[in-house]
């Protein structure tokens, strides 16, 4: 047998050249002074520079992958030998692809995640962008200057963000209406009087927008301001008014029929907002249609209130309304076009939390699926009795800012619960 089969795999002159080069231009890359023109350029060079060094590793492996298979092919006892590496690569593969998926507690179960010196203690609002929370609030008192950071719950980690504009405040995004949105790319938030941002989270950069002018009465106590992915709508003395994310403009609105007390306002969906009026124990809503900038009215759906305050709040495409009194929670989804889907009652503990676009949560520990009505329990949490802010990931609901009323102190505590029915199935 030929000794051929012992000699070592044959090389590229040309692979070796183009690898020297390439070595020789990342490091002068790397070499190179921070240029002269500030944070921008130098962010634009790092993307660059890892994109260099991405390519070269990349580049790298390639060829070790077509050596590796040369030297296989060249005989099959050849080809045993090298099956130790085979298991080896694979099972630091399976390694590195585990420690980087998200963790996501039992079906049924709440788990504890970490808190953080970031952690607001007032938060305002809290957003969902796909794989992190994005919240807004105070450390201090509900109307100080507010900060701006980001919890990955799979990871359990914070990181602060840059500061949000002056005109972001505890006083200015209230925590019962949905003053932020994720468009896709960037967190729109509206104060309630009509002031636009966008927040980049690439970019880590707050952007103004065009804001309401005096002329349109947004800075009047009674006005009423959501936010969608789409845009703003807002409602005020002088009428309504919509301002339209792709054009960062806005622009007058015809008003909804049957009523002038459209109080609450609220994204339905991403084609849809809904503004709700609660006359006594009626409710009557109307969905406006973002496209064609149309108003429709849904049936006027009865509420078998008791004394006290009424609310509503989307979720799932849906309404949840309830009136509190006497220590009981009574309340009603409605679909807006359609009406009433089917009430529902709750004994005590009627305070509940309200977040757009995840189930009804109340203090009683139960979970509150609207499309499919039903009710599940909720184990409790020690020493806490409600959240302020809370997003649902698609998997789980991550609850911000615990605290304990009756002791009257706030505890700050994160945590996430897994449903056992995943809301909108």
């Amino acid at each position: 047998m030929s000794d051929h089969l012992n000699d070592a795999p044959p090389t590229s002159p040309g692979l070796d050249d183009e690898f020297e080069r390439l070595g020789r231009k990342a490091g002068a890359e790397l070499r190179t002074p921070p240029p002269a023109d500030g944070h921008r350029r130098v962010e634009r060079t790092s993307k660059i520079r890892r994109a260099t060094i991405a390519t070269i590793t990349a580049s790298t492996a390639l060829a070790v992958v077509v050596a590796g298979l040369l030297v296989l092919r060249r005989d099959p006892q050849q080809q045993e030998n090298n099956r130790p590496v085979e298991v080896t690569t694979t099972t630091m593969s399976a390694v590195a692809s585990t420690s980087s998926v998200p963790s996501v507690g039992a079906a049924g179960s709440f788990r504890l995640l970490a808190d953080s010196q970031f952690a607001p203690t007032f938060p305002s609002s809290a957003t969902w962008i796909g794989d992190e929370a994005i919240l807004l609030g105070a450390n201090e008192f509900a109307s100080s200057t507010l900060s701006a950071v980001a919890f990955d719950p799979g990871r359990d980690q914070w990181r602060q963000l840059a500061d949000p504009p002056a005109a972001l405040t505890g006083e200015s995004l209230s925590p019962l209406s949905q003053m932020t949105s994720w468009t896709g790319s960037e967190v729109l938030v509206s104060t309630n009087q009509g002031e636009v941002f966008a927040y980049d989270p690439v970019e880590d950069m707050w952007n103004a927008r065009r804001h309401a002018d005096d002329s349109m009465g947004l800075a009047a106590a009674d006005s009423g301001v959501a936010v969608s992915a789409r845009g703003v709508l807002a409602r005020s003395s002088t009428g309504w008014w919509w301002y339209d994310n792709s054009a960062d403009s806005w622009e007058a609105l015809p008003s909804p029929a049957f009523g002038t007390n459209y109080a609450v306002i609220d994204a339905l969906d991403s084609e849809a907002m809904v503004a709700t009026q609660v006359d006594g124990s009626t409710i009557t809503s109307a969905v406006f249609d973002i496209t064609s900038r149309t108003w429709r009215n849904g049936p006027p759906v009865e509420l078998v209130s008791q004394r006290g305050d009424s609310l509503c709040d989307a979720a799932d495409g849906l309404l949840v309304c309830v009136a509190e009194g006497f220590g009981n929670l009574t309340g009603v989804v409605i679909d807006p076009l359609v009406g009433a889907t089917g009430p529902f009652t709750l004994g005590n503990h009627s305070s509940g939390l309200t977040t757009s676009g995840i189930p009804w949560i109340t203090h009683a520990w139960k979970l509150l699926i609207p499309r499919s009505a039903t009710w599940e329990d909720l184990p409790p949490l020690a020493d806490i009795d409600s959240f302020d802010v809370a997003v649902w990931t698609g998997s789980e609901i991550v609850f911000f800012a615990g605290s304990n009323s009756e002791a009257g102190r706030r505890i700050g505590t994160t945590a996430s619960y897994t449903p056992v029915s995943v809301p909108g199935q």
